[in-house]
């Protein structure tokens, strides 16, 4: 299931900046989730000692955790955030005649190599120019129930000034979003791949 957010500050390749604050996505009730669905990872409080209670009256005690996919044509990088920090990044190679199948494989590999399973994951944000490997992620979100946010031009808060918007790649409106949240604007954003 693909859920449409206002902004999507959360993924871009400046997270390790570590200025993005992610929490609020998976706030119950919030402009977060609020899918009627209890995480398997529920936010511990506000960062300020303010512990909330979660939806069925209990304290919430675990990080909620997101799974942050940047999908380029040559490599996937993902980045697992927990409680809005960036915890983990790791890459593997993109291969758009992989499968569903292999490309969850892969996913849950490279989260084990953080001590991380799907089971951790509260949600799934993804930027890809490849659009086979994107309905692949929409597939494994649907698959595993977890919400997915997909970076397009109708998604991210930027005014996309040409004559074919949706076709102005994720990557590029995620650096644009990132270099405007983190350094204001105007703002030259030059990326190497």
């Amino acid at each position: 299931m693909s859920v449409a957010l206002a902004t999507t500050p959360w993924f871009t390749k400046n997270l390790a900046a570590g200025d993005v604050d992610t929490s609020r996505l998976l706030q119950v009730g919030g402009w977060g989730l609020g899918l009627g669905r209890l995480p398997a990872m529920v936010p511990h409080g506000d960062g300020h000692g303010n512990v909330e209670a979660a939806p069925h009256g209990s304290p919430r005690i675990i990080a909620p955790m997101l799974l942050a996919i940047d999908i380029g044509n040559t490599n996937t990088t993902i980045g697992l955030l927990r409680n809005g920090a960036l915890v983990a990044t790791r890459r593997a190679a993109s291969n758009p005649r992989a499968t569903a199948d292999e490309v969850e494989f892969t996913l849950d590999g490279l989260l084990h190599l953080d001590d991380a399973s799907f089971g951790d994951v509260d949600a799934i944000a993804c930027a890809s120019v490849v659009p086979a490997l994107t309905a692949h992620i929409e597939t494994i979100a649907e698959r595993r129930e977890r919400p997915l946010t997909i970076a397009t031009a109708g998604i991210v808060p930027l005014a996309v000034r040409t004559e074919r918007p949706g076709e102005v790649g994720a990557d590029r409106l995620v650096n644009a979003l990132a270099a405007g949240r983190l350094y204001g604007t105007p703002a030259g954003v030059i990326d190497f791949g």
